[in-house]
């Protein structure tokens, strides 16, 4: 298993994927979609985690170093990536 996409849980709208959280954001408001939302990543089986989880299946994926604290981020694992 790995870490696929950044996405986001809309509370009304389900889960929309992007390169980024700048690019998903703004693919939501195009769409109409508000409200309580939560970041975090779509896994290699389509699956929502959170930044949380997410960070436990890149280290095990060998997509960040063993040794990162903190929460996962698009950039941490994909680079920056310009919208």
């Amino acid at each position: 298993m790995f870490i696929k996409r950044a996405a986001i849980l809309y509370e009304r709208g389900g889960v929309l994927e992007g390169t980024s959280y700048t690019n998903i954001v703004s693919l939501a408001r195009r769409m109409g979609i508000t409200g309580k939302s939560i970041y975090g990543f779509t896994d290699s089986s389509d699956n929502f985690v959170d930044r949380f989880k997410a960070l436990e299946i890149a280290k095990q994926a060998k997509q960040v170093p063993q040794d990162y604290k903190g929460s996962l981020y698009p950039e941490d694992i994909f680079g920056r990536v310009v919208d």
